[in-house]
């Protein structure tokens, strides 16, 4: 059997998109008390970033790409984030690469 790896976000948003629909194997209907999240995912994409670019062009481009998430994405201000890699890196929080509870300034 082959696999294919897909990224993080695109397996959340999945999960986020078809969970909500499958038919539940509870006997019981859920109890409407039950409200599931709202689920709210922003991807930052910088792979038209060149590492054989020069630091400003790095540097201007990851600001553009800020700036329009900030923008298509409103609620970044307003709510507590997590920041983290999608490239599959093990072991992230001990390398400093997870941010948890954080602010949108923080994670800029």
């Amino acid at each position: 059997m082959s696999a294919k790896a897909i990224r993080e976000y695109d397996g959340k948003l999945l999960l986020a998109n078809y969970l909500l629909q499958s038919p539940t194997l509870a006997l019981e209907k859920p109890t409407p008390a039950f409200a599931p999240a709202q689920t709210r995912l922003a991807q930052i994409n910088l792979s038209h970033v060149s590492t054989s670019d020069s630091a400003d062009q790095i540097a201007e481009a990851v600001e553009a790409a800020l700036d329009r998430a900030e923008l298509l994405n409103p609620w970044l201000q307003t709510t507590k984030l997590v920041a983290k890699p999608d490239q599959l890196i093990k072991r992230r929080g001990k390398s400093g690469l997870l941010l948890l509870n954080a602010k949108w300034a923080d994670v800029k």
